[in-house]
């Protein structure tokens, strides 16, 4: 009998494979369903023995055994069951070990994606510079999750190590190194290439054995990549000096992946980036010594240092209390905005601000410091959008708050007139309970606490992914309909 353990309805069910059925693949076919019908050919419905009223896809002719089988925290595969890589990669580099994986969404612009536990991944929406990650770029939209172009390494699924925005994705690979997919016009992909779209994963180029990665995070043109000894490269447009290279302009619009001047960094106490997080033509980077570091454009106040000119410098945020008082356990960056969540529970952004996405109670311009979000929420963990901002209360509640045109909060507008919510209040659907969040422009997508993928807001693009095409915008989190 081969032992799997899922992180599926919260559970771990124990499965007793008959015939000659020696794994069981780990994907969101065998998750939460509510009839056969839901499941894919060759899977049926079934009841977990200690869950009365919770059912998953399971193989035909899979029985379910699990008594006191409880409190699953991760997906996991016991005996010779794994996504791939090891110790070393292919070239000899010590890649560490893996982290464990989960289901992660992402979203774009106008698509959204979702990786999964085993290292494959899933895409949907506007596939027209090849976002998606298909193998092709198709001006046709994708009503529902397609599987992308996985590398045979497959890849590490954590929200650290995969990551999408505007028309770009990129993710990190079991032996360590990064592929990207997608719009190529700014070099985000492959800077060496002509492509201007790129709709196969493909591994960003290094002059030599590419770098130990363990976080990527993407901007809309240009992304950036932390090694395992704390080396932080970008790669991409470097128009406004994103990259942190020291340089800025039309003389190198785009770059290959070149590592970011850590000079600023207090050698004295070994000051090392610990988190990267680029927003549109922008980055930050929190640092070992609880500092915060920004460079490229800062024309909404995007690097925190109370003025809005910009630099191609590395250099470091206005401090302010939250230095002294907070230790910052996370760092995100949206379009032209960025947050940080201290140990806690408190979260502070900055910049632009048009529609309330800073949750500071004003819809001010922007903001060129770091600004305590108002509220008594506290968060475990906060995400930007485009225009919005989510955050997961201590309860796993989501909580969006910025602009709501489109529904993308996840509640109804007050009034015909009232489309922006500058402090953070309702909570996204009460009987729904979160772990990851994923604010896109028009849309957000989710991952429940029991495993489910939903996605709400806009569906002008297919980019909810409940298989239908384009409709009305909803504030009702729509289930992604997999089908692999």
């Amino acid at each position: 009998m081969k032992v799997v353990r899922l992180w599926s309805a919260s559970v771990l069910v124990t499965l007793a494979l008959s015939g000659c059925q020696t794994e069981l693949e780990l994907t969101q076919k065998t998750f939460v369903c509510r009839s056969s019908a839901e499941c894919t050919d060759g899977f049926e419905c079934v009841e977990l023995p200690e869950e009365p009223g919770t059912k998953i896809c399971v193989e035909s002719g899979t029985v379910l055994d699990g008594p006191d089988a409880r409190d699953a925290d991760r997906a996991d595969v016991s005996d010779d069951t794994d996504v791939g890589g090891g110790p070393d990669a292919d070239d000899g580099r010590d890649v560490g070990p893996l982290p464990e994986g989960e289901i992660v969404v992402t979203t774009g612009k106008d698509f959204s994606c979702a990786f999964m536990p085993q290292g494959d991944a899933y895409c949907w929406g506007n596939n027209a510079v090849g976002q998606l990650g298909t193998g092709t770029a198709s001006a046709s939209l994708v009503f529902a999750p397609t599987q992308v172009e996985v590398p045979e390494a497959k890849f590490i699924s954590t929200p650290t190590t995969v990551g999408s925005n505007g028309k770009l994705t990129c993710a990190i690979a079991t032996d360590r190194t990064v592929y990207c997919w997608g719009d190529n016009y700014y070099g985000g992909v492959d800077a060496t290439s002509d492509a201007l779209e790129i709709a196969t994963p493909t591994q960003i180029p290094f002059d030599g054995a590419s770098p130990v990665f363990e976080q990527v995070s993407v901007g809309q043109t240009h992304a950036c990549a932390l090694t395992t000894s704390n080396e932080l490269y970008c790669w991409g447009s470097n128009g406004n000096g994103e990259l942190g290279v020291g340089s800025v302009g039309d003389n190198q619009p785009k770059l290959p992946p070149t590592r970011v001047d850590d000079a600023p960094l207090d050698d004295q106490r070994n000051e090392v980036f610990v988190q990267v997080a680029a927003g549109l033509e922008f980055t930050c980077a929190l640092s070992s010594e609880n500092r915060l570091y920004c460079w490229g454009d800062n024309f909404k106040g995007q690097l925190a240092d109370g003025t809005k000119t910009g630099s191609q410098y590395v250099q470091e945020a206005a401090r302010g209390d939250w230095v002294y008082s907070d230790n910052v356990v996370s760092l995100t960056a949206g379009a032209s905005s960025a947050c940080i969540v201290g140990e806690s529970g408190a979260a502070y952004c900055w910049g632009e601000n048009e529609n309330g996405q800073l949750g500071v109670g004003d819809v001010k311009a922007s903001y060129a410091e770091p600004t305590e979000v108002e509220g008594e929420a506290r968060f475990g963990a906060l995400w930007v959008g485009e225009k919005h901002s989510c955050g997961l209360s201590g309860e796993q509640k989501a909580i969006c708050w910025g602009r709501n045109f489109d529904l993308q909060l996840g509640f109804p507008n007050s009034d015909a007139d009232t489309t922006n919510y500058d402090t953070p209040g309702t909570s996204v659907d009460e009987g729904l309970g979160f772990r990851q969040l994923a604010p896109a422009m028009f849309h957000t997508c989710g991952v429940s606490m029991d495993d489910v993928v939903y996605c709400w807001g806009s569906n002008e693009n297919a980019q909810r992914g409940n298989g239908v095409g384009p409709s009305p915008p909803t504030d009702v989190p729509q289930r992604v309909v997999f089908d692999p």
